[in-house]
């Protein structure tokens, strides 16, 4: 049994996940595309906050889908990234605020 348990924690693992969270703070908008969402390391002038988003995925780039797509579910057009750890090659997180352009 174990040998089967340590196998597919191995699979999971290697695999690659993000989970990620939202919580709405201003007004949200239809949803939008992940794709269309753009990441940003300064606040645009022209910037309507619609809420917070957070992410944590097994690698920078799984973490920066995962809040593309918690920013998307709101309407955000962008995300101004407020913080990020991890080196890209292990466990990172991101936070940030989404935003649609006015």
């Amino acid at each position: 049994m174990k040998p089967l348990f340590l196998i597919l924690l191995l699979i999971v693992i290697t695999s690659g996940c993000a989970i990620g969270n939202k919580l709405v703070t201003g007004t949200a908008k239809p949803a939008t595309a992940p794709s269309a969402v753009k990441i940003f390391s300064d606040m645009p002038t022209n910037a309507e906050v619609i809420g917070l988003v957070s992410s944590k995925g097994s690698t920078m780039d799984l973490a920066i889908d995962e809040i593309k797509r918690q920013a998307s579910l709101m309407g955000a057009t962008g995300v101004f990234v407020t913080k990020f750890s991890g080196d890209g090659m292990r466990a990172s997180r991101v936070e940030g605020k989404a935003f649609s352009e006015k």
